[in-house]
């Protein structure tokens, strides 16, 4: 089998942001030890019509980002009264403005200080991460604040 590669020219291709987002921040210890917690948090949102853009996770954490607008107050109580009636989380913390950035390029994987490259320059006008997400195809690198 013939693999092409082909080196990109450019490391990024492109930077996207956004501000209206919410976020929904879950800690349950173990949460990693079966698929029964983001089943039933899926399917809690489903119950409700409500999709999200993106749910990283941790071994005792997950965050899911919402677009802001997509959920009225009233729902966002209901969806927090499920979750907790159903899944019991150790900590639950609903996050009403959340900014997301997105980096994205083919050539990310083979520059290993690009997130110092990004991140630095945010630093030095004090603007705090809150959560730094990179892909395993290492083509997308997204870093959010509150």
């Amino acid at each position: 089998m013939l693999k092409l590669t082909l080196k990109p020219k450019h490391t990024i291709t492109g930077i996207a942001g956004g501000k209206n987002f919410a976020a929904l921040y879950l800690r349950k210890y173990m949460l990693n030890k079966g698929a029964v917690f983001t089943l039933k948090l899926t399917e809690i949102f489903n119950r409700h019509h409500v999709s999200y853009e993106h749910m990283p996770s941790g071994i005792d954490d997950l965050t899911v980002i919402f677009k802001k607008d997509a959920l009225s107050d009233q729902l966002i109580d209901v969806i927090c009264n499920e979750i907790q009636t159903s899944l019991n989380p150790d900590q639950m913390q609903w996050i009403d403005d959340y900014a997301i950035t997105m980096v994205v390029g083919e050539g990310m994987k083979d520059k290993l200080t690009l997130c110092a490259s990004i991140l630095y320059p945010l630093g030095k006008k004090d603007i705090s991460i809150q959560m730094i997400n990179q892909g395993a195809s290492q083509k997308t690198s997204s870093a959010s604040k509150t």
